[in-house]
């Protein structure tokens, strides 16, 4: 359970606000659908905020949509070890995220237990580190996408969903 909003840090609160990390899993979403119309997996909404917002594992994505999901990870395999311990930590923020997105009516889960998106929204011109988490949760969305099954992504990163 998270603490209320006035005892959060004000850098967890600026950081792990729901608008901004809802944004962020949106963008993945989006990507994701426009390869693979049946919606996210829901258990792979919870990777989404892990990887992009951690900078390290941010910074090691690929440039491009081209190299796999399985190749990423293969070349950084140093992500598998710390990742778990993100994903536990950042879960309570993602879940009130996924919340969020749900109570603006901007995301849904279809009948097949996966996330769409409803809303479109306006795209950002300017660059700074935000956009660079937006471009690369874009990116995360076309990689799962390409991937086999989001079993297939847990196991290549050694987690069980």
């Amino acid at each position: 359970m998270l603490p209320n909003w006035e005892e959060r840090p004000l850098t967890v609160a600026n950081l792990l606000n729901p608008a901004f990390c809802g944004e962020v899993i949106r963008r993945c979403i989006i990507e994701y659908q426009k390869i693979n119309n049946a919606g996210l997996p829901f258990q792979l909404a919870f990777l989404v905020l892990p990887i992009i917002l951690n900078k390290q594992i941010r910074e090691s994505l690929p440039k491009t949509s081209s190299k796999n999901f399985v190749a990423w990870i293969e070349d950084n395999q140093i992500i598998k070890k710390d990742l778990p311990n993100i994903i536990r930590n950042i879960v309570p923020y993602s879940q009130e995220s996924i919340m969020f997105l749900m109570m603006y009516e901007i995301i849904r889960i279809n009948e097949n237990g996966n996330i769409e998106v409803m809303t479109k929204s306006k795209t950002i011109n300017e660059e700074n580190e935000v956009t660079e988490c937006y471009k690369k949760a874009e990116l995360l969305g076309k990689l799962f996408a390409k991937a086999e099954t989001s079993q297939f992504i847990f196991i290549n990163l050694g987690i069980k969903p």
